[in-house]
């Protein structure tokens, strides 16, 4: 009877988790747009830099369960996130992909553009080669095999925006398409002179008006309470108060599971000598028990500086502990090692750690 109430808590808590997240938590992308009225400390009207007017546009934008609002301040007003709701499958059947483009368009650019200008940034932009471009860098995401981009427009940027979107999927498509490595950069100026090099205006994100944390705590809060509410029910039912320690065993697995995945190096410098002689040490938190593989990775542009064939420099197997967090050091392989030695100069490097179901990455710089 022991084993039997214990399988019933267990399905129960499964049914639970399942009915309290969302149905379309991987769904295409989809924008709203709304505007507010911008004042001072003494509420009096503010022109908007982007409207000439006191009020701003702003939106609020999601794709595969992640969401986030932006508020309109690049002034760039088409070229953005690509909104399926205009764009239901029985329309982007009958479109041209440069119909679909437009007819998807809004104003949200979650990530940093180099747009509009001429010569070599048209094979980012306004051209048949910047379409070829734009589809792309998101072929690796399409459901068809022609192609569903999320994104009308190509990033000019290093990073993620938070939107399940991965730099390692465009920036190769810059690297081919303009001979610009965006990984090796990191300042806005930086950016800003890689694009004006190749003929274009560099153009910024639209500002971050509610971080996508912000917008989904209550939605954590709702769905931990819901599972621990139900499991805690069905064990009542079932077998009454003495197995309330399940519960709690359960409810604590369950704040476990919700952790982040996260990874930095312990130092954001490191001399690549040392790196060659003691590893990388880096700081990882997640799931405890969470077993991963933590990768060390540089640019075509950088591996051909350093004189390796290969981009990976060192793995390392990893387990985060019960407190959620894990200390480890990525070794690197002996070609690295001997080229990494003699170094002649700076080398960005990302560092990437991979699960079963979750991805973080983060980065450092090897010294010379």
């Amino acid at each position: 009877m022991k084993t039997s109430s214990k399988i019933n808590v267990g399905v129960a808590a499964v049914a639970a988790l399942a009915l309290a997240l969302p149905a379309g938590a991987f769904a295409h992308p989809s924008v709203w747009e709304t505007t507010a009225k911008i004042t001072n400390s003494a509420s009096s009207p503010v022109p908007d830099l982007c409207s000439g007017t006191d009020t701003r546009k702003s939106y609020v934008v999601s794709n595969h369960g992640f969401t986030m609002a932006l508020n309109e301040t690049n002034c760039a007003v088409d070229k953005g996130m690509l909104n399926y709701k205009f764009l239901p499958s029985s329309t982007r059947a009958t479109l041209t992909l440069a119909a679909y483009l437009g007819a998807g368009d809004t104003g949200a650019q979650p990530h940093a553009t180099c747009r509009q200008g001429s010569g070599v940034v048209d094979q980012l932009w306004g051209t048949t080669a910047g379409t070829s471009a734009i589809t792309a860098w998101q072929t690796a995401k399409t459901n068809t095999a022609g192609g569903e981009p999320f994104f009308n427009y190509v990033p000019w940027q290093k990073t993620s925006a938070g939107l399940d979107d991965d730099p390692t999927k465009w920036i190769p498509v810059v690297l081919a398409k303009t001979g610009v490595d965006l990984s090796s950069y990191s300042t806005v100026d930086e950016f800003t002179a890689a694009c004006a090099g190749i003929g274009g205006v560099y153009t910024a994100a639209d500002k971050i008006g509610t971080t996508m944390q912000s917008m989904n705590s209550g939605f954590a809060h709702d769905i931990t309470a819901t599972v621990t509410a139900a499991v805690t029910a069905a064990v009542t039912a079932a077998v009454g108060d003495p197995l309330n320690s399940e519960v709690a065993k359960l409810t604590t697995e369950v704040a476990n599971l919700s952790r982040v995945l996260t990874v930095k190096a312990a130092s954001a410098n490191l001399a690549a000598k040392t790196a060659a002689g003691s590893g990388v040490a880096v700081k990882i938190s997640g799931p405890a028990g969470y077993h991963l593989r933590a990768f060390l990775v540089i640019s075509e542009a950088g591996a051909r500086h350093a004189g390796l064939r290969y981009r990976g420099l060192g793995t390392a197997d990893v387990t985060i502990g019960d407190a959620g967090m894990a200390d480890a050091t990525i070794q690197l392989n002996a070609a690295a090692k001997a080229k990494l030695k003699a170094l002649g100069k700076d080398l960005p490097v990302r560092i990437e750690v991979k699960g079963v179901d979750r991805f973080a990455a983060g980065e450092l710089t090897l010294t010379k």
